[in-house]
């Protein structure tokens, strides 16, 4: 399943929201490869499993503390199976989806700390049905990694590390306009945070 988040600021979680967090997250995922593994594998004829991390995982931001360590930890699943399931001819995808208009989006805006809002800005909500048509048709291409927009394919070559590349000439030339891109990207999420907490000190 994709899971759900429950943002907020770290100071006003508990260790509890964040053990829930991975429980529902990360180990939901874990559970369910568990339990189909064994039975692919005694079947002996392949298969594909895709593991749903979320686009968080390219870039971490506050609000997130309680739910982007689950996705994370998703991918760093992901990873180690896709190598590890080759022997058995099961291939393994990692799945990297941005904000989807969805109940349980709604529900993370009564939590959601105004920096995150600020950050994530007018987001572009994609239908489940749109996301699960970049899910298929990066399955077609044969991809590993796949997204569902702009912003997060470039995230994707920004941080790939060692793993199957869609296209890697491409990726190549990308490649050094991510570190320029992130680090932007990176200067904004900054300022956005310490702007806030300017505003909150005069305001007291």
């Amino acid at each position: 399943g994709a899971g759900l988040s429950a943002p907020g600021y770290f100071i006003d979680s508990d260790v509890s929201t964040h053990r829930w967090q991975m429980e529902l997250n990360y180990f939901g995922v874990l559970n369910t490869v568990m339990a189909t593994y064994p039975a692919m594998r005694d079947r002996g004829e392949g298969g594909c499993l895709v593991l749903v991390s979320s686009a968080v995982v390219f870039a971490g931001m506050v609000g997130y503390a309680q739910y982007a360590p689950s996705k994370y930890a998703v991918r760093g699943l992901a990873d180690c199976l896709r190598n590890e399931f080759l022997g058995d001819k099961i291939r393994v995808v990692g799945f990297y989806p941005s904000n989807m208009d969805t109940p349980g989006f709604a529900e993370e805006q009564k939590t959601k700390p105004i920096e995150t809002q600020e950050i994530e800005g007018s987001v572009t909500l994609f239908k489940a049905e749109e996301a699960a048509g970049h899910l298929m048709s990066g399955l077609a291409a044969g991809h590993y990694s796949i997204t569902n927009e702009l912003l997060c394919e470039l995230g994707r070559v920004g941080t790939g590390g060692p793993t199957p590349r869609a296209n890697t000439l491409i990726e190549m030339a990308v490649a050094p306009l991510m570190v320029l891109i992130g680090t932007a990207y990176c200067a904004m999420m900054d300022y956005t945070v310490r702007s806030n907490a300017s505003k909150r000190a005069k305001s007291k």
